[in-house]
C-alpha cells in the first residue's frame, strides 16, 4: 500500500473537514496528528477511524494549518528551493 497526498484531502482538510487517511506515504508528512489515520488493509481499522472522525468535532487548527502551509505561494517557494538545491 502506498498513498500520496491527493488534492481533494488537502481541500477537504483546508475547509475544516475531519480527514481519514493512511499512514502510508507520504500522508502523516503532510498532515501531521490531524488526520485520523487507518491501516488500509484493515475494514476495522477503516471503520474505526470513520467513526472517530465523524463523532469528533471539526479542528478549526487543521483548516490554519493547510491555510498557512499548502498555498499556490508555499508551492511555489519550496520548488524554487528544489531547484536551487539541485543547481548548487
Amino acid at each position: 500500500w502506498f498513498e500520496t497526498t491527493g488534492l481533494s484531502t488537502i481541500e477537504a482538510a483546508a475547509r475544516a473537514c475531519n480527514i481519514v487517511i493512511t499512514r502510508k506515504g507520504d500522508t502523516e508528512e503532510y498532515f501531521k496528528d490531524f488526520a485520523f489515520y487507518c491501516e488500509p488493509g484493515s475494514p476495522d481499522s477503516i471503520r474505526e477511524a470513520i467513526v472517530k472522525a465523524l463523532q469528533a468535532e471539526t479542528n478549526p487548527e487543521l483548516k490554519d494549518f493547510v491555510s498557512q502551509n499548502y498555498t499556490w505561494e508555499e508551492a511555489a517557494k519550496k520548488t524554487l528551493m528544489a531547484y536551487n538545491k539541485v543547481l548548487k
